[in-house]
C-alpha cells in the first residue's frame, strides 16, 4: 500500500501526527493535499504564534506554569523556537519577584520531579553519597541536583527540564543567575553529544544561537559556558557578556570534540588567555572573532592582553578567520615589561578579510636599553627607538595578503614620544603595498582620536559601527545587570 492509495481521512490523521514543518512539508507535495491540510496548517500557525517565544522577563511568563502546560501537551514544545531567561524573570518562586501563591503546588512539584526522573538513563551521572552509619549509597547526579533545586523553589531546574520538550529551539538567551542546575545540565548535554550513540537523543538539536550575560556589576560569569554550548553541533552564533577569567575545573577541557560555531561574539569580556585558546582550540569553521574588554569590574586578575590574543587566534583559527574586532577598555591593558610580546604578526591568518582593532596593538614596542632609563610613553625607552620605528614602520607588513577591509584607531600623540607618527601614516598609506594587494586606500579608515572626539581620518572607507550598534548585540537586550 502506497500514500497515493489511502483515503483521505487516513492521510489526514497521519497528518494531525506531523510536526509543523513535517506537515507543511507534506502539504506541498500536491494540491490535493494542501487543501486536506488547511485545517491544520491553519491550527499550526495560531499555536506557532502563541508559542514561538518563551519570554520571562518582569515575570510576564512563569516557566513552571509553562512546563505544566507542556507536560500536559508536549505538541505546545514544537512551536517555541525561542526562550529568554534575563535576571527579571522569576528565578525563584518562594521568595523575591512574586509572592509564594505563585509558585506550584506540591502535586506539580512531583509531577516535575517525575519528569526529572525520566532522564536518568539519558544522563546515568552516578555518584556516592555516604551514609551517618559508615555506608555509601549510589545517586544519579543531575537527577538529584534537579529534585533538590525544585524543592528549594528555583526555576533552573524548570528550564532544564523544559529544554527536553522543545525539540525545535533555536536560540536561548540568559542571564546567569541562580542557574547552578543549568549549568550542570548542559554539561551533561556537552558530554552527551560527543557519544555517537546518544547524541540523536538529546535536546538543542536545532540551537543556532546562545547568549550568556552576568547578572552583577563586577564579576564574569564562567568560560564554561561557551564550552556547553559549543559541544551543541547546530550552533554557530555565540555570545557573551561580561564573561572571563579561567576554568574552574578540568572536568570540559576535553569537549567538545570539534564545534560548527562560525561567530564568537565576547563584550565587555576579560578572558584568561590559556582558556580563551582552549575555546578557540575547538571552533574550526570560526569566521567571525570579536572582543571587547571589560577591564578590572570583570576580572582583576585576567587583563585582555590582546597581542596574546591575537597570537592565539593565528594559532587555532587562522585558516578559517574572515573578519576580526579587537576593542580595548581603557584598564584592558597594563604592559608588563618581562612578560608582554613586544610585537606581533597577522600574516599567519590565511583568510582575513576585515580587521578592526586599536593601532597600539600592532605597534611594535621598542626593546629595553637600560634598566637606569625611563620608559616613554606606549613603552618606548629612546626617542631615537621610537622615530626609526615611525620612519621606516609600515603596518601592513604585518596584515595578511587576503586584507580588504581595515579600521584603526589611536591618539597619534606626536608631542609626547611618537614623533610624526601621524604624517608617516599619510605618507605610507598614500601607496599601495605588496604585502596587502586587496587592501585599497577607499576602504581604509584610520583614525586619529581623543577623547572619542576624530580629528583626523586617513582613508575613504566609512566609520565603523561601534560595538554597542553590533547586530548581536541585541541579544543582550534586558539582559546582565537589572
Amino acid at each position: 500500500m502506497t500514500l497515493s492509495t489511502l483515503t483521505p481521512e487516513l492521510k489526514l490523521e497521519i497528518a494531525e501526527y506531523l510536526d509543523p514543518e513535517s506537515s507543511l512539508s507534506f502539504a506541498l507535495t500536491c494540491g490535493t493535499h494542501l487543501e486536506l491540510c488547511r485545517s491544520i496548517l491553519r491550527k499550526h500557525r495560531q499555536l506557532f504564534s502563541q508559542w514561538q517565544v518563551i519570554d520571562t522577563a518582569n515575570c510576564g511568563t512563569l516557566l513552571w506554569k509553562t512546563l505544566k502546560e507542556v507536560l500536559d501537551d508536549p505538541r505546545k514544545g514544537w512551536y517555541v523556537r525561542e526562550l529568554n531567561l534575563p535576571m527579571t524573570r522569576q528565578y525563584q518562586w518562594d521568595t523575591g519577584h512574586l509572592p509564594i501563591s505563585d509558585g506550584p503546588s506540591d502535586e506539580e512539584k512531583d509531577m516535575f520531579k517525575e519528569a526529572a526522573r525520566k532522564l536518568e538513563n539519558l544522563y546515568p551521572t552516578i555518584e556516592k553519597r555516604s551514609n551517618p552509619d559508615g555506608t555509601s549509597q549510589p545517586y544519579n547526579k543531575v537527577v538529584t541536583n534537579l529534585e533538590i533545586r525544585i524543592n528549594e523553589g528555583f526555576d533552573d531546574a524548570i528550564v532544564a527540564i523544559l529544554l527536553h520538550y522543545l525539540p525545535f529551539l533555536t536560540s536561548i538567551r540568559i542571564t546567569d543567575i541562580e542557574t547552578s542546575c543549568l549549568e550542570l545540565m548542559m554539561e551533561s548535554i556537552a558530554h552527551g553529544y560527543k557519544e555517537p550513540g546518544k547524541a540523536s537523543l538529546l535536546p538543542l538539536q536545532h540551537l543556532t544561537t546562545a547568549a550568556v550575560a552576568h547578572w552583577a556589576s563586577e564579576g564574569p560569569s564562567h568560560p564554561e559556558w561557551a564550552c556547553y554550548f559549543l559541544a551543541i553541533p547546530s550552533l554557530r552564533i555565540f555570545a557573551a557578556e561580561a564573561m572571563g577569567s579561567g576554568f574552574h575545573d578540568c572536568l570540559l577541557k576535553e569537549a567538545p570534540s570539534c564545534s560548527n560555531v562560525e561567530e564568537l561574539f565576547f563584550k565587555r569580556c576579560s578572558f584568561d588567555v590559556k582558556a580563551l585558546e582552549e575555546i578557540l582550540a575547538e571552533t574550526k569553521e570560526l569566521k567571525k572573532f570579536t572582543y571587547t574588554g571589560g577591564g578590572a569590574t570583570v576580572s582583576e586578575h585576567n587583563f585582555y592582553d590582546p597581542r596574546r590574543v591575537v597570537e592565539a587566534l593565528g594559532r587555532q583559527v587562522g585558516n578559517s578567520l574572515e573578519e576580526l574586532v579587537l576593542e580595548l577598555h581603557d584598564d584592558d591593558v597594563e604592559w608588563n615589561e618581562e612578560t608582554d610580546l613586544r610585537h606581533v604578526t597577522l600574516r599567519n591568518f590565511k583568510k582575513l578579510e576585515l580587521l578592526n582593532c586599536d593601532l597600539q596593538i600592532v605597534r611594535p614596542t621598542a626593546d629595553e636599553v637600560s634598566e637606569d632609563e625611563e620608559p616613554l610613553q606606549h613603552g618606548y625607552y629612546r626617542k631615537e627607538d621610537c622615530a626609526n620605528i615611525k620612519s621606516e614602520f609600515d603596518v601592513r607588513t604585518l596584515f595578511p595578503e587576503s586584507l580588504q577591509e581595515l579600521y584603526m584607531h589611536d591618539a597619534f600623540e606626536d608631542d609626547e614620544g611618537i614623533y610624526g607618527e601621524w604624517d608617516h601614516m599619510n605618507e605610507v598609506f598614500s601607496s599601495p603595498s605588496t604585502f596587502t594587494p586587496n587592501l585599497t586606500l577607499e576602504k581604509t579608515y584610520i583614525e586619529k582620536r581623543r577623547n572619542g572626539v576624530t580629528e583626523a581620518v586617513i582613508g575613504g572607507a566609512e566609520k565603523p559601527v561601534s560595538i554597542y550598534r553590533h547586530p548581536l548585540t541585541r541579544l543582550f537586550y534586558g539582559h546582565g545587570i537589572a
